[in-house]
């Protein structure tokens, strides 16, 4: 132990320092382990740390499936760009190209009227959503929505209100960078509150009723006993049960994620991630 002899600003410095400089060197109680090799590591994981709360913290967040490439998540996220506006087409989904090109994400394009009866908007006022960024969506994830609207539709719910889809990448990122990941390829989305026809809400900050660590889905996850919460993790499973997204993010997965559901399209793996 180090005493501290002398009283002046100097010296309690020099203590200060001795004292906890050795705390600074100490290894975390509880050290993060990569589920697997950075090789093979899901692309939240090889992000910048800023985002690194995106990947599992868990061996038990992602489970790899052996016929993952049959799945909708999959095969969307597969698509090219001239393939995925084909089937856009095909579908005749309310979806218009984007004129304007935006860094990062490569097949833009806007709702432009209700999906399956769905509405999928931001709460930016309605003159500015037609320009806005935040409510542009790769075609591919506008592919998974459409899939998803059928769950929506099925549990009586009209409206969506999200904060973003895309969100324009900093300024520091590569200007070669084709396709962007998450929001900032527009290939995620954070949904905030849905409603009833019959004008009824549900706020996921305030009907999830969630516990950070807890299971979502499964036999083993919470039944909670409010109408809300229950009809809120309904939505969720029935999307994870479907392939709909990659990743699946409640408020059970960490704090950031306390007021919003996240899905995710992510080209290029076989894991799922419901949390």
């Amino acid at each position: 132990m180090h005493r501290c002899l002398s009283p002046s600003v100097y010296w309690r410095a020099v203590c200060t320092t001795l004292l906890v400089a050795p705390i600074a060197h100490a290894a975390p109680k509880h050290p993060i382990h990569s589920p697997r090799s950075a090789k093979s590591a899901p692309a939240h994981a090889q992000s910048r740390s800023s985002q690194s709360h995106h990947h599992p913290k868990r061996h038990s967040d992602a489970v790899f499936l052996a016929d993952a490439e049959s799945t909708p998540a999959y095969r969307y996220a597969q698509l090219d760009v001239s393939s995925c506006y084909a089937e856009v087409n095909r579908r005749q989904l309310p979806l218009r190209r984007e004129a304007q090109s935006w860094r990062g994400i490569s097949a833009p394009m806007r709702f432009t009227g209700p999906v399956n009866g769905i509405v999928f908007r931001t709460d930016i006022p309605a003159a500015e959503r037609s320009s806005s960024p935040f409510e542009l969506f790769d075609c591919r994830l506008a592919l998974a929505l459409d899939d998803f609207s059928k769950v929506l539709r099925a549990a009586g719910i009209t409206e969506v209100v999200l904060s973003s889809a895309y969100r324009p990448p900093p300024k520091s990122a590569s200007e070669h960078d084709e396709q962007g990941k998450r929001h900032a390829g527009g290939l995620a989305v954070d949904v905030h509150r849905m409603a009833r026809e019959d004008g009824t809400w549900f706020k996921v900050d305030r009907d999830f009723h969630g516990r950070i660590g807890a299971k979502v889905c499964g036999k083993s996850a919470p039944h909670p006993a409010m109408p809300e919460a229950v009809l809120l993790r309904r939505l969720v499973c029935d999307a994870s049960e479907q392939h709909l997204f990659q990743s699946i993010l409640t408020p059970n997965y960490d704090r950031p994620h306390h007021n919003h559901f996240h899905f995710e399209l992510t080209p290029g793996v076989k894991w799922f991630i419901v949390s």
